[in-house]
């Protein structure tokens, strides 16, 4: 329930809906474990006894046909980005699959290049490149692993990143806390009646009341848009998606909504935005064109009135009344059953949805989730890594190298394919969302104005996967693995 902005309230999930992909899961596992024992049954005795994979010249071919997967699988997300039937899902889908397949198989050449090119890099560092580019089979498919799980967290940054700065021209989100009784349009029409408002009160008993008088009329930012003309075309009809409803500004109101402002600031400011930023704004209403205070204020958005005029304001301008309405504000956010009763209840209303976590907490859980299966991941790659590499670890020791280095040969190694994973994953889930992502034109709000296909780079999220996960699988790795050597066996005398 608390992943979700909607209350679940029935999961209606059969028992072939869950048999299929278990089905589909088990087989993908089978032909999964299947094609590397293949590969491994057909490994010469004696060099399956030295504990090392034999190893081919790089095929050509890899390299353009990675490219051309990726290149192709892009083109299909544009086609199907642009599709209005059923079969832009498919191709979406098709496109996201070969892009991530010619990715993971630019991995085993990028690798090999580097190999070639790890000669002024450090001691263990270079050990660990030069080894990696000679099991590039195994350093390939470790690193194309986890990059597939790396792409997760970051079109999930992206898409919590690009919706946040999407919602900014809606203006901040309401804290859960809040109940508008009164109808969705802001235009004229009746108001709330008596008994609604105080069906509700019985719901939330210990919310505070606040009257609002709504007057006619629509307000525009004047810096928000420039289709300014326009919106003065149809405003007198209905409430445009860029339009600022006005009400009545006053101090129990700008209290009850926690604006932080004095009457004294309140009567100077004579116009008051509840917006996203602290500055001042020229706000279009009819023919007058007022100066308005922007205050950073979470309300509910698509109903809730944005511009609160002061009485010598609505005086000046000669506003007409258009209806009252009831704003509750309850002392913490509604419980899901508050929630239930509320939106129930068949009446005109507003409100915020049911508390949930926060973006924050979202990212962090996704962060954790990722970390723990990029760790299953490098700890079958290391346990691989180890046996095929004690040999020329054996032969360090031999020659002098502190017993340690095998610790700090795996978490470099570790390290290195995770940070690779996510170097190739960070550009992989940009361009996917870039050319997923359909444009169909500018967005309006009341606050302002956005292409509808612009994202928003999640830089936290991907500092956190390019450095923070490669680090931490690094250090842990280090610190699990035995710093002593293998012993090599002895002979029967």
């Amino acid at each position: 329930q608390r992943l979700v902005n909607r209350l679940i309230v029935d999961m209606p999930i059969g028992f072939l809906e869950l048999l299929g992909p278990a089905l589909v899961g088990v087989a993908a596992a089978v032909i999964a474990a299947w094609v590397p024992a293949r590969t491994a049954a057909r490994v010469p005795a004696t060099t399956a006894l030295q504990g090392r994979m034999p190893l081919h010249a790089p095929r050509r071919w890899v390299a353009p046909v990675g490219l051309g997967l990726a290149g192709f699988g892009a083109f299909l997300l544009v086609v199907a980005s642009t599709a209005e039937s059923e079969s832009g899902v498919i191709q979406g889908g098709l496109g996201v699959i070969l892009m991530i397949g010619g990715f993971a198989l630019l991995a085993g050449p990028i690798v090999a290049w580097l190999g070639r090119r790890a000669d002024r890099l450090p001691a263990t560092l270079r050990l660990v490149v030069r080894d990696s580019a000679r099991q590039r089979t195994r350093a390939a498919t470790a690193i194309a692993a986890t990059m597939v799980v790396l792409v997760a967290p970051v079109v999930m940054g992206i898409g919590f990143r690009t919706d946040q700065a999407r919602q900014q021209i809606y203006g901040l989100p309401d804290d859960g806390r809040q109940v508008y009784v009164g109808p969705e349009n802001l235009g004229p029409g009746p108001g709330p009646s008596a008994e609604d408002v105080a069906t509700v009160s019985r719901i939330l008993p210990d919310a505070v009341q606040i009257p609002i008088s709504l007057y006619r009329g629509q307000a525009v930012l004047s810096d928000g848009a420039d289709q300014l003309a326009e919106f003065r075309a149809i405003l007198e009809s209905y409430q445009s998606p860029g339009a600022l409803g006005v009400a009545l500004a006053t101090p129990e109101l700008l209290a009850a909504l926690d604006t932080g402002l004095t009457d004294a600031q309140i009567e100077d400011a004579g116009a008051i935005v509840l917006g996203v930023t602290g500055r001042r704004v020229d706000v279009a209403l009819g023919e007058t064109t007022l100066s308005a205070l922007e205050v950073p204020t979470p309300v509910l958005r698509h109903s809730f009135p944005r511009l609160l005029v002061t009485e010598a304001v609505v005086n000046q301008l000669g506003l007409e009344p258009s209806f009252s309405a009831t704003l509750f504000v309850n002392e913490t956010p509604l419980t899901d059953k508050e929630y239930l009763e509320v939106t129930q209840l068949g009446i005109s209303l507003s409100v915020g949805d049911p508390p949930g976590l926060t973006i924050g907490q979202i990212v962090l859980i996704g962060m954790g989730a990722t970390l723990v299966v990029v760790l299953l991941i490098i700890g079958l790659v290391t346990a691989l890594s180890a046996t095929e590499s004690d040999h020329d670890l054996r032969t360090m020791v031999a020659v002098g190298a502190p017993p340690r280095v095998r610790r700090r040969f795996l978490g470099t190694q570790t390290w290195y394919y995770t940070l690779f994973a996510a170097l190739l994953a960070t550009p992989l889930a940009l361009l996917l969302f870039k050319v997923s992502t359909n444009d169909w034109g500018l967005e309006i709000g009341p606050l302002g104005t956005r292409p509808s296909d612009s994202i928003v780079v999640p830089w936290p999220e991907i500092g956190v996967v390019v450095v923070a996960i490669p680090l931490v699988v690094g250090l842990i790795t280090a610190a699990v693995v035995r710093s002593a050597a293998t012993v090599a066996p002895r002979r029967a005398g």
